[in-house]
């Protein structure tokens, strides 16, 4: 698609094919087809939509009209889990960095964590940032040295973590202190990469399985959603960075079994 020519170019696919659903994959697609439920008439009949693979699906899809969702957000306290599963170092006060539009999110999160002897200490940063690497920096500082924060988790945030972040601002504070670092995408667990210490994401197998449930259940119900919703995932996958994770913490290796995809 061509951003300048997305409603048309949209339209002459549903025009051509006449789907009786279209899935949306990221926070893009989704973006595209608000664009073009826009040029509809009001009496237009509406084909509805299954997001997928996008970033906080559930603010995503305001104002799209018969449409469900599947959130890509793993909830914090899994991610918690899964890490006190694998090292022996209990890990008890966690550090999160975001930024104000996800502190609904987070601040839904903190019972869960709470429930599972967590204690959650977070820095909330503007939406728009004048300075991110001072601010990141700064951040880092306030919740390893004041906090004593054991463990960061980290929100899938593109302006947060971009690759220049990392190179001048995260690596090179986290390379001072031996605190894993949750994450929410595979790539940053990789030891290439050499930034996140666990990565917990949706099952893209059981995600695939959980969107044609909603199709089939869709059918049945003549090809309209009674409301808009987002399910949570139904199965996550754990990716350790094998390397990272045993260089700077001791490893309970017989708890491994727990791990889908160990990279070394």
């Amino acid at each position: 698609l061509d951003d300048d020519q997305v409603e048309k170019q949209i339209k002459n696919r549903l025009d051509r094919f006449s789907p009786k659903a279209v899935i949306l994959i990221d926070n893009r697609s989704i973006e595209y087809f608000k664009l073009y439920q826009r040029t509809l008439a009001k009496d237009a009949k509406i084909i509805p939509s299954i997001s997928i693979m996008a970033i906080h699906v559930e603010k995503a899809l305001n104002q799209l009209k018969n449409a469900k969702g599947i959130a890509y957000e793993i909830p914090i306290v899994t991610s918690l889990v899964n890490l006190r599963y694998i090292i022996k170092k209990p890990i008890k006060r966690i550090g999160i960095i975001h930024r104000s539009f996800l502190k609904g999110f987070i601040d839904k999160n903190q019972s869960y964590c709470q429930n599972e002897g967590f204690e959650i200490s977070t820095v909330e940063l503007p939406n728009v940032m004048i300075n991110p690497k001072k601010q990141i920096r700064k951040s880092l500082n306030f919740l390893i040295r004041k906090k004593g924060v054991e463990a960061l988790w980290m929100p899938n945030d593109n302006v947060l973590i971009t690759n220049k972040l990392l190179r001048t601002a995260w690596i090179p504070y986290l390379n001072k202190y031996n605190i894993p670092v949750l994450v929410g995408v595979e790539i940053l667990a990789n030891p290439l990469v050499n930034f996140g210490t666990l990565a917990v994401i949706p099952d893209h197998d059981s995600l695939g399985s959980q969107t044609a449930q909603i199709l089939y259940d869709l059918k049945e119900n003549d090809w309209v959603f009674k409301d808009i919703s987002v399910d949570p995932p139904i199965s996550v996958m754990k990716i350790l960075n094998f390397n990272k994770a045993k260089r700077n913490f001791q490893i309970k290796e017989e708890s491994l079994y727990k791990i889908d995809k160990v990279i070394k």
